[in-house]
């Protein structure tokens, strides 16, 4: 530890600003880290709760608490979507009813199967 101290001291007035950045990195470093676990959540759990409040109760505010109920940036996107459904997204995209009509209900339908998003049963 002496011989660390010596090297310290050799290296001049540079190194205290080096010591207090390296320390302020740390800091960082760390809170990141804790900010990151925290925000960890089971994602599928989370999903099949989401798909059945959308698809099987069809029911915003019931998929708008599940996303209340988790922590982290996946449940906060989300919860962002399902609040603006039914907003005016600009000139290209008309406000979507809900529920949804029988025809977008079969687009919705075939966007899910396509992209394998159903919910797969277990038997």
């Amino acid at each position: 530890m002496g011989d660390l101290v010596i090297l310290f001291q050799k290296g001049g007035i540079v190194m205290y600003p080096l010591l207090v950045f390296s320390l302020l990195a740390l800091t960082f470093l760390v809170e990141r880290g804790i900010a990151l676990r925290r925000a960890k959540i089971n994602v599928n759990e989370f999903l099949s709760k989401i798909r059945k409040a959308l698809l099987v109760n069809r029911d915003v505010r019931a998929a708008v608490k599940v996303c209340e109920e988790y922590k982290g940036p996946v449940a906060s996107v989300v919860k962002a979507a399902l609040r603006m459904m039914g907003e005016d997204c600009g000139p290209t995209r008309p406000p979507s009813p809900w529920p949804l009509t029988a025809a977008q209900q079969a687009l919705l339908d075939r966007f899910i199967a396509d992209n394998h998003l159903a919910q797969k049963e277990t038997a």
